[in-house]
């Protein structure tokens, strides 16, 4: 359970990207939107980038909160 936890982290911003793109408020995920339409790039590599780091973070506290959780496992 607390490892799908830790995955389910980067789908909060694909959330935010459906949110904004549906009910048209302004943020991160609607100039995400706007960005595929006119092909801004750095724009993109950026949202990217953003979710590749949050599912590293999302990993990394999945495995903390396991070595906590578990006292089998050990960090050798």
């Amino acid at each position: 359970m607390i490892t799908l936890i830790g995955l389910s982290i980067p789908d909060l911003l694909a959330g935010n990207l459906i949110c904004e793109a549906v009910f048209n408020f302004p943020g991160l995920g609607l100039l995400f939107y706007d960005s595929l339409g006119t092909a801004d790039y750095p724009v993109l590599l950026a949202y990217t980038l953003v979710g590749a780091v949050l599912v590293v973070v999302g990993n990394f506290a999945a495995d903390i909160s396991l070595t906590v959780a578990d006292p089998r496992i050990r960090l050798v």
